[in-house]
Order: structure tokens, then C-alpha cells, then sequence
């Protein structure tokens, strides 16, 4: 007997007592206290497996992401559906053999109700927009998961941005950023650009990089660093940004497929907080 938490759990024996609690085993009665005894009882060398079992594991996914790659996966396979074969069987029939992409984000049910209003319908044409009608219930549920609390731009900073386009993107920005962190993604490589362009017409007015009309980030950085026209600690900054594998995240949203080559909204957030903020302050 072994008493937990002021209560008395009885210890039961397994045929092997190093080897791993399987998901599919059965506990005796008493439930989650003989689980919790058992894991007390176990010998210190198992558990960290026994923890990997549970999902103790640091390298796992976290659920948002399990969520948002099942969407994904679901969605992918709704779209490779032939249009010429849509029937409202076929659409029903995928839904089922896949709801377990669904689960998790909850929108099994909603899903399914939509579909049930597809009956009957035979033309592919309207089946088509049905399925559109689907993709648009998971676009949705996908864009309210990817959202997050992205660190803004400060608003005193903006209000004493002169050049136009800067000052427009900058609200932009700010206006997408915790929904559409792709799109913002892209919107902040411009940034960076126009902030540099900008500290060059202050550091160095008539020079190259001032008057530069092409807004390229890589060779822009290069000469950034090369005409010395910010201070040592916004240039640690920079630097950091371009070696430190940050700018390779951002440059892979506008110039590589797939879903690898997305962005996540605290990567845009740590740029926002420790460089950004910081670059524009050197302009007001």
C-alpha cells in the first residue's frame, strides 16, 4: 500500500515493471491515483520515458501546431478531390475518413452540418462552390488559431515618420500583424529598407544608399554597415538580424514555397521589439 496525497493507492505488478506504461493498457481500479502511484513506484531511470509517454517531452509539438498542421493536411486533401468526381457522397465520404484532422480544432460538427446541406445537389459546378464554402469554414478556423499578440510599432514613433510610404506601412503593419503574420512578414522587409533609406538621408543626404530608388534588403544591410550611418548598438542590431538566422526566416516568406518557408508571429515580434522599435527611434 502507498499513500499519495492523504489517500491510500493500492501498488499493482506488471509482468515487466521497467518497461513503459502503453496507452492501451489497463489500469486496475482506482483510476488515476494507481497511475500516479505507479509513477512514484517506478524506478528513476524510466522516467523520463514515462514522461516522453505522457507528452513531457520539450521537443513535441505544442497543440496549436498539432491543430493547425491537421487543418492543413485536411484541407490539402479537400482541394485534390477531382472536380469532375465531386457528389455530395464523395465530399461526406472524405469528411468521415478524415474527421481526426478535425477533432482537435473542434470544427467537426460545424463542418458536418454544412456538408448535410449539400444533399441532393448533383451539378459539380455548385458542388464545387460548396467545397469552396468548406475551405472557407477552415481558412477561418486556421486564421484564428495562427493569430497571436504580436509586440506593435510604437505609435509615438509613427507620428513623427515624415516619408509617406514608411509612415503608411508602419500603420499597416500594426493593422495586420497578430492576424496575417505572412502578409506583415513581407510588410516589415520594407520596412527595414525604408528605415535605412531614411537614416542615410539623414547620416550621409545625396549619398547612394539615400537616393537608392530599389529597395533590396540584402544589399542594403551590406551598405548599411559599409557607410557606418547608424551607431554601434542599432548596427549590433542589424548584424544580429542578419546573421543570426532571422533575416533567412523572413526572405524564405517572399522567396520559397511551402508551408516550411511560413513564418511565426513571435519571430515577427521579437524583430518588432528588439530592432525595429529601437531603429526608428533613431529617425525622430
Amino acid at each position: 500500500m502507498v499513500v499519495i496525497g492523504g489517500r491510500t493507492a493500492r501498488r499493482f505488478s506488471r509482468s515487466d515493471p521497467s518497461a513503459p506504461i502503453r496507452a492501451t493498457e489497463r489500469l486496475p481500479s482506482g483510476g488515476l491515483s494507481c497511475f500516479r502511484a505507479a509513477i512514484l513506484l517506478r524506478p528513476l531511470s524510466g522516467y523520463g520515458t514515462l514522461l516522453n509517454h505522457l507528452g513531457g517531452d520539450s521537443e513535441m509539438p505544442t497543440l496549436q501546431e498539432v491543430k493547425l498542421k491537421k487543418l492543413h493536411e485536411f484541407r490539402t486533401g479537400l482541394l485534390g478531390l477531382n472536380k469532375a468526381d465531386l457528389r455530395p457522397k464523395l465530399i461526406s465520404s472524405y469528411c468521415e475518413s478524415n474527421r481526426n484532422k478535425l477533432i482537435p480544432s473542434g470544427i467537426v460538427d460545424n463542418l458536418g452540418r454544412r456538408i448535410q446541406t449539400f444533399g441532393g445537389i448533383d451539378d459539380v459546378d455548385a458542388l464545387d462552390g460548396a467545397r469552396d464554402e468548406l475551405v472557407k469554414m477552415l481558412d477561418d478556423t486556421i486564421a484564428s488559431l495562427s493569430g497571436a499578440d504580436v509586440h506593435p510599432i510604437l505609435d509615438d514613433l509613427i507620428l513623427k515618420i515624415k516619408d509617406v510610404k514608411l509612415s503608411t506601412l508602419l500603420r499597416e503593419f500594426n493593422a495586420i500583424k497578430n492576424q496575417q503574420p505572412n502578409s506583415a512578414a513581407i510588410v516589415l522587409r520594407t520596412i527595414i529598407c525604408l528605415i535605412i533609406r531614411e537614416k542615410a538621408k539623414l547620416s550621409q543626404p545625396g549619398g547612394a544608399l539615400a537616393t537608392r530608388n530599389d529597395l533590396m534588403l540584402s544589399p542594403m544591410l551590406q551598405s548599411a554597415f559599409d557607410a557606418k550611418i547608424f551607431d554601434e548598438g542599432a548596427t549590433k542590431l542589424l548584424r544580429a538580424f542578419q546573421q543570426q538566422g532571422l533575416k533567412e526566416t523572413f526572405d524564405n516568406v517572399v522567396h520559397k514555397p511551402g508551408d516550411n518557408a511560413l513564418i511565426k508571429a513571435d519571430d515577427i515580434s521579437s524583430l518588432v521589439q528588439n530592432t525595429v522599435n529601437k531603429l526608428l527611434a533613431a529617425l525622430v
